[in-house]
């Protein structure tokens, strides 16, 4: 299917070196994430995502976090029991963001495998530092303050992390939710899709200043999905 299309998107680097294309033939920009308005703070840490799949790691977030000095370690989801440990709190599956993200300061996510990682765009919109396995997919967190990237070999020291990140919460908050707007909030992305299709427009270079405004206004009006109708030409 690949060999039909001229441009391939991909979320992040990792598609690409598992398919290998030229370097002209896709392109990345990442997915947009839901802003997540946090309303309270705790001395927890949490994971989200379906725990039930081994890849997510979740026993070793929970081994990992009985070290810590959190009070709690939430799971979102899972139908399995990974604890009989008090602090281990069990959820089943939970469509309400605000509530998963109010649940924990900390997100402690240990996966194996990613594409991308849009549970941590989503904490990182709340402000909520992190503390990642070091795998490929989660690499463009790195430049992120606040997030940790953790090798294999050195998980037994994650806990570390987990209890200096709790203390610098606060003043950590603004610089990761700046990070978020500035890599991985929708205006971002939408702007990213508009400058692509546009440099995809056949006979670009035709194409007036005052037409290529209009043109931007339009595809960030359908790409925001407003209801209001999208700037006539004038």
């Amino acid at each position: 299917m690949l060999e039909l299309v001229d441009k391939v998107h991909f979320v992040g680097q990792v598609q690409q070196d598992s398919y290998q294309l030229p370097i002209d033939s896709f392109f990345i920009i990442p997915n947009s994430a839901q802003e997540v308005n946090k309303r309270q703070t705790t001395d927890n840490i949490g994971v989200v995502g379906n725990l039930d799949e081994p890849r997510k790691n979740a026993e070793k977030t929970v081994e990992v976090g009985l070290r810590s000095n959190c009070e709690k370690i939430h799971l979102w989801s899972t139908s399995q029991k990974f604890s009989i440990d008090p602090r281990v709190i069990h959820h089943s599956w939970e469509n309400d963001k605000q509530k998963i993200f109010d649940s924990f300061d900390v997100l402690v996510f240990l996966s194996q495998q990613e594409t991308f990682g849009l549970v941590i765009a989503e904490a990182l919109s709340a402000g909520i530092p992190c503390v990642l396995s070091k795998i490929d997919a989660f690499i463009s967190f790195t430049s992120c303050p606040g997030v940790i990237l953790v090798e294999d070999a050195e998980l037994n020291l994650a806990h570390i992390h987990i209890n200096q990140l709790m203390l610098n919460k606060e003043s950590l908050k603004p610089l990761i939710q700046t990070f978020f707007q500035e890599n991985f909030s929708q205006v971002k992305i939408n702007q990213l899709w508009c400058g692509k299709i546009l440099n995809l427009l056949p006979n670009l270079s035709a194409v007036t200043k005052t037409d290529l405004t209009y043109c931007q206004k339009n595809l960030m009006c359908l790409l925001l999905n407003k209801d209001e109708v999208c700037p006539s030409r004038m």
